[in-house]
């Protein structure tokens, strides 16, 4: 992976988890990954200004500017990098590891009508 991939990840997987549309462990991973970067290049005012910028315009325009400094901890291979890394491959398992779909065929028969509804109240229990 590249910086720039990383960044993309990080960034989709926040910006997400601000709109809901991100798996329940996946949002502390996404918010904990994004304060990760914006702690790391604090020093660094270019990168913390297209950071924010970013994440108030939730553009990923302004993260070009980023991937240069990741791509450096990368060839680093800094425990930053890995630790990146590590949480990119958390969200992903998290977030793949709870949509599943299920489908059931129920057939109808002497003008009978089938209804149903599930609610997934937690993994593995479906109310009908």
């Amino acid at each position: 992976m590249t910086g720039a991939e990383i960044l993309k990840l990080i960034f989709d997987a926040a910006i997400k988890a601000g709109a809901g549309e991100l798996a329940k462990g996946g949002v502390d991973l996404a918010k904990k990954s994004w304060a990760k970067l914006k702690a790391k290049f604090a020093g660094e005012p270019e990168v913390v200004k297209s950071l924010e910028s970013a994440e108030a315009n939730k553009s990923e325009a302004e993260l070009a500017n980023v991937a240069p400094f990741l791509d450096m901890e990368r060839v680093r291979k800094s425990d930053f990098w890995n630790e990146l890394v590590k949480d990119v491959e958390q969200i992903q398992q998290v977030n793949t590891g709870t949509q599943k779909n299920v489908s059931q065929t129920i057939a109808a028969q002497d003008n009978a009508t089938v209804k149903a509804i599930a609610n997934v109240e937690n993994a593995g229990t479906i109310n009908l």
